[in-house]
């Protein structure tokens, strides 16, 4: 199934996210070729001329890190505990009992410290 133009923007968001999380996990190789696809937005052959690589070599370097990615994020959860973090704290932000708020705080603390 093809994916729609606003998802596929927002994976690319996703997929930047796990970069900036899980990054420094992968060769060197793969981060500067995968921040060159999604952070600048260049397209293979952009990549594969300023290289001086072919573009099939540049397809396998990205999807071979987004798959590390997902592996990452499949064990470990960042990205996924982040959102959740991000959702407390909005829920704290729109309370606008001082009582509840100062719950959700605590119960936010309690989440951090034993891991969500």
């Amino acid at each position: 199934m093809k994916m729609s133009k606003l998802d596929q923007i927002k994976e690319k968001e996703r997929q930047y996210v796990l970069l900036k999380i899980y990054g420094c996990l992968l060769s060197s190789r793969q981060k500067e070729d995968l921040s060159s696809y999604l952070g600048f937005d260049l397209s293979l052959s952009e990549i594969s001329n300023e290289l001086g690589v072919s573009k099939a070599a540049i397809s396998d370097s990205i999807h071979k890190a987004i798959s590390n990615l997902e592996y990452f994020e499949s064990k470990l959860h960042l990205y996924q505990k982040g959102l959740i973090l991000k959702e407390k704290i909005i829920e704290i932000e729109k309370s606008k009992d001082e009582k509840e708020k100062l719950d959700l705080y605590r119960n936010l603390g309690k989440d951090i410290i034993d891991g969500i």
